[in-house]
Order: C-alpha cells, then structure tokens, then sequence
C-alpha cells in the first residue's frame, strides 16, 4: 500500500472481505494486540463447542450480555476511518508524540487486527468492548461455515507505571474462566505471544519511534512513544 501521506484522499479502513489490504501502518500498531488470538480462538471453538452447545448457564449469560449496553460491533457492517490519525501520527516531528484511540475506535482496531490474523474459513461475527482505568475486556463472537461459536473474552491489564507492559489476567467462555478449569497454561502462552509481539513492534522501530508508555485508560487507548532519529 502507497503511504499515506501520499494521498490527499482519505481513504476508509474497511474489512477485509470489503476492501484490499488493511493499512500496513495500521496494521503495525495493531500488531501487538492480538497475535495470540488465532491460537485461542480455535482452540477455544472446537475444544469447547459441546460443553455450551448444551449449557444453560450460558445461555443465561449470553441473553444477559447482548442486551447490556457494553459497546459492540457488527464486524459485518461497520466500518471507521482512521486512516487520517495514523498520517498525523507518523509525521510529528516532535521528539515524544501519541496517538489515541477512542473506545469504538480501540473495538475497531482490536477487531480488524483479529480479522487479519484469523483464516479466511473463520469470520469474525460480532465484537464488544468493556473499559475501565487499567483493564479492558474485549469480546469476540466467530463463525464457521455459518456456525456461531460462543463468546469468547479477554480480559487485558496494564499497571500504573511507564511501559508497555501489557497483559492478560484471564481468558473466559461465556463467564466461565480458563483458570477455573485448568487451562492456565493457554492464558500462560497468550501472554508470552503479546510479549513478543510488543518487542517484535518496538524492535521494528515503528516510524521510526520506540513505544514507550501504553495506556489501557477510561475509555481511550494511548500509546506514547519518542522519536529516535530527534536532534
């Protein structure tokens, strides 16, 4: 894809059964959130499908759930440009610069990185996201072959100090913890592949800048990071 600042014409992020490829910039930010994704999500899907095909308790949640008024996305339909944000983002010339992402903005992102990510037999059906200062939950609803799979969330934590230390406290089914049915060691990997995504993206320089600080806040997500070719 040609940069961004090339073009006058904002052009609209989109799907990828919509459009061509994602932005490459976009997509470098995103990288960091989801790698570990496909590893759970199919694990998950198939390991699982009998125990909640049959169980009410979730079924309760589910119903519970989709009526709340947690912020949620029709993957299918919805679309939101950020290309513009990302132009102004790569061309700061100050020394330390951030870019921030509202939370239907950060829902997009999550969703589109996943969507990258999955293979094209696994369609993203719907996705929810749940903030609050320091933790976000983010929730995924994927299908196969027009089968819906259940909800599947993350629960994700960053602690009050310089970094970009994110991590996951927990994966659930529905409500039902990971840990509170011996698969830690699937929430354990998770996070050893979000570790080396975000070393993968800061090695990689990233407009040429280091992220230095990420920011799970209210309802925003903020990552700050240094130029390191400033005089």
């Amino acid at each position: 894809m040609e940069k961004m600042g090339k073009k006058k014409k904002k052009k609209t992020i989109k799907k990828k059964t919509k459009t061509a490829k994602t932005s490459k910039d976009i997509k470098k930010i995103s990288l960091w959130y989801l790698p570990f994704l496909v590893l759970f999500i199919l694990f998950v899907s198939f390991s699982s499908l009998l125990f909640f095909l049959f169980s009410n308790n979730y079924k309760d949640w589910q119903e519970g759930f989709e009526s709340s008024s947690i912020e949620m996305l029709d993957f299918k339909d919805n679309q939101i440009e950020l290309d513009g944000k990302i132009q102004e983002y790569n061309e700061a010339e100050s020394e330390y610069a951030f870019i921030e992402f509202d939370k239907r903005e950060s829902l997009f992102l999550l969703s589109m990185s996943l969507d990258e990510s999955l293979p094209d037999w696994v369609e993203i059906e719907k996705t929810a996201l749940e903030t609050s200062r320091g933790n976000w939950r983010f929730f995924v609803k994927s299908q196969v072959l027009n089968f819906s799979f259940p909800w599947l969330q993350i629960s994700l934590s960053k602690e009050e100090v310089q970094s970009v230390d994110v991590y996951i406290d927990d994966i659930f089914l529905g409500d039902l913890s990971f840990k509170n049915i011996y698969l830690d060691f699937v929430v354990e990997n998770a996070n050893r592949g979000l570790a080396r995504a975000i070393q993968l993206v800061n090695d990689g320089n990233f407009a040429e800048r280091v992220f230095e600080n990420i920011e799970l806040a209210e309802d925003s997500l903020i990552i700050r990071s240094r130029n390191i070719t400033y005089f």
